[in-house]
């Protein structure tokens, strides 16, 4: 928004006059919206990884195709817990006889847990019929990592504070 001052100096009178200018775009056409979507396609396709986000997660993101991750004492505890590239983590909850490995979102509360599965065959992982029910959480992969390290690191040196421990381990 854009304010304008006039002084019109008149013999009968002395007003300072307040225009206020607003330009709205005007809206785009079906192809223009199309052609930028287009455009943005394939300039993410031009843009390189940022930081620490791996490469298979960044195919991930470009096509819309959720992988997964299995991290290795990536839960709380120490146990394994499994990442999607959409940001949900999901924790482990039975294998079966046949190989079949059951994973379970990790968001559980009283009365209202996520109901979403994945059933897992070898490298191939299937969902289940219902989805989650909350929003996901996009940068969760890189965390779970991070705090895995910062974990280890503390386990190897127990006299260090904990904030000297996080700053090496980020800066790393």
């Amino acid at each position: 928004m854009r304010c304008c001052h006039y002084d019109t100096s008149d013999d009968d009178m002395d007003v300072d006059e307040v225009v206020h200018v607003l330009q709205l775009p005007d809206a785009p056409t079906d192809y223009e919206a199309t052609q930028a979507a287009l455009l943005l396609h394939e300039d993410r396709k031009k843009m390189r990884p940022p930081g620490r986000l791996t490469k298979i997660l960044w195919n991930a993101l470009l096509d819309g195709t959720p992988t997964y991750t299995v991290v290795d004492g990536g839960s709380k505890k120490g146990s394994q817990k499994l990442l999607s590239s959409e940001g949900y983590a999901i924790v482990l909850k039975r294998t079966l006889v046949s190989g079949v490995t059951e994973w379970r979102c990790s968001v559980r509360g009283k009365g209202t847990g996520c109901p979403a599965v994945i059933k897992q065959t070898g490298d191939a992982f299937v969902k289940g019929s219902q989805g989650h029910s909350h929003p996901a959480n996009p940068g969760l992969l890189t965390a779970v990592q991070s705090a895995k390290e910062i974990k280890a690191a503390a386990r190897g040196d127990v006299l260090e504070s904990a904030p000297v421990i996080v700053r090496h381990v980020l800066e790393e």
